[in-house]
């Protein structure tokens, strides 16, 4: 009798611990800095908005290598008009820059950091956006802080 006692006490114990480290698994996480992550970014278009005729916005594909700190993308144009939405492959295009990393200011998440970009090609432009690791820093959520554009990166 006492085998079958011991033998459970095991057996349910080792459920227990296997099951322990999956509590994290979605937790915050130390932001990585080797590594490259994939991601889809999209320009957000306000529900019932009137939008004019020549409102361009974009919808990007894109890879952070955060050990080299590059950024290498490419973007399909989207023309908003009063008449529809219309794909102009004409004018979508790559390219390519260069990012830093730093902290954000309290009360940000100790876990965030502000991506400093800086665009090189096909012609110079700047933006910052906040990015926080979750799922033990397998992914990046991505907020535009300058612009207005969200995205997540994954590993």
């Amino acid at each position: 009798m006492k085998f079958k006692s011991i033998s459970r006490k095991l057996f349910f114990g080792a459920i227990l611990a296997g099951l322990l480290p999956m509590t994290n698994a979605f937790a915050l996480a130390t932001f990585p800095t080797t590594g490259s992550c994939a991601m889809l970014v999209t320009v957000p278009v306000p529900l019932g908005s009137t939008i004019p005729a020549n409102n361009q916005s974009y919808n990007i594909v894109a890879v952070l290598d955060l050990a080299a700190n590059t950024i290498k993308f490419f973007n399909t144009r989207v023309n908003y008009t009063t008449s529809g939405v219309t794909v102009d492959l004409t004018n979508s295009l790559g390219g390519e820059g260069t990012f830093t990393v730093t902290s954000l200011a309290t009360p940000a998440p100790t876990e965030a950091r502000q991506l400093n970009i800086s665009i090189t090609s096909p012609s110079s432009s700047t933006m910052k956006a906040n990015a926080i690791a979750v799922n033990d820093g397998k992914t990046i959520l991505i907020q535009g802080a300058t612009e207005p554009f969200s995205g997540v990166c994954n590993f």
